[in-house]
């Protein structure tokens, strides 16, 4: 019980200070997390501390890197018969988004759907970000149908699962990044408008997902 509470610690210790921007410092708490959760046998903990030193990886464009943690938590999420425990689900949502970003689109939406049958109902937070990402990709294959109902799954499991509004943000950030690639800047104008928003806050993180257009779309 004490490596367990130890790795929760410093596990959720970690995340904090990756979100207050101070990436080093969280990632090396995230690897003692790891290292303390697979010496004591908790490999849920492990897979799910691996997906996020993984996700920081990815943020920081260090693909591969974040493709060997992924695969690590991927051999581990496994039961005695060999079979991909729901964890894993977090893991192949990870991986199809590595795909995306190499632009193996079609293989990005088989890892990612794979990854959201394993995961939803399990982790609802982790489908919701499968969702996202598969919206993401859907975008990039100009299949808008597929991006605009992949997106209202995520939108309808933030709203029964309400844990946090962060998950509401990102879910309307998807909606908004759809009519910028559609080019319907009245909508997401009205949208920044109605959140009380700034165009600097919010065109920065829209177009940082790969949208290509300029900023001066945006109104002053």
């Amino acid at each position: 019980q004490g490596d367990f509470l130890r790795t929760v610690a410093y596990w959720n210790l970690g995340v904090s200070l990756i979100a207050q921007g101070k990436d080093d410092e969280g990632e090396d708490l995230l690897e003692q997390a790891t290292r303390i959760s697979l010496d004591s046998g908790n490999i849920l903990v492990a897979v799910m501390v691996l997906c996020n030193l993984a996700d920081q990886h990815r943020k920081h464009g260090h693909l591969y890197q974040a493709a060997r943690l992924y695969n690590q938590g991927l051999d581990l999420a496994v039961d005695f018969e060999g079979r991909h425990l729901p964890v894993a689900g977090q893991v192949w949502i990870g991986i199809g988004y590595l795909e995306g970003e190499w632009n193996n689109l079609d293989l990005a939406v088989n890892h990612i759907e794979k990854g959201i049958s394993l995961i939803e109902g399990w982790g609802n937070v982790a489908a919701i970000d499968g969702y996202l990402n598969l919206s993401r990709i859907h975008m990039m294959r100009e299949d808008y149908e597929a991006a605009y109902s992949a997106q209202l799954k995520a939108r309808a499991l933030a709203e029964l699962f309400d844990v946090t509004e962060i998950d509401d943000l990102f879910v309307d950030l998807q909606q908004a990044r759809l009519w910028l690639a559609e080019g319907n800047y009245s909508a997401i104008n009205q949208w920044v408008d109605e959140r009380g928003l700034r165009v600097q806050e919010v065109g920065p993180e829209l177009l940082n997902e790969g949208t290509h257009i300029h900023p001066q779309v945006w109104k002053s």
